[in-house]
């Protein structure tokens, strides 16, 4: 972690210290993140155009896995679900209040 320097302005000094955002894991971390949300995104792509799991849901890969299509409005797990104003208004409440 980098300190302060004394003989530096503290406006001067702000670049210095962003080194704890592009550590040495960074390099590590991007190239794990990018692959990751591709295939991630073309997965998604795949099923919903290609394989149609809209059409054919439940989808049964084992005795106890089946993939269902589920269309998640909220942001968390369904909480402060979308699909109203009321939800839409608290979260961009909450979003105000935390700048």
């Amino acid at each position: 972690m980098s300190e302060l320097r004394a003989d530096v302005p503290p406006s001067e000094d702000a670049g210095h210290r962003s080194g704890w955002l592009w550590g040495g894991y960074a390099r590590l971390g991007l190239v794990t993140l990018v692959p990751s949300l591709v295939i991630d995104q073309a997965h998604k792509w795949w099923m919903l155009k290609v394989y149609d799991i809209t059409a054919r849901a439940p989808v049964e890969i084992t005795s106890f896995f089946d993939l269902v299509f589920v269309k998640n409005k909220g942001i968390s797990y369904g909480m402060l679900a979308q699909d109203g104003h009321g939800g839409q208004w608290a979260l961009a409440g909450f979003a105000r209040s935390i700048r």
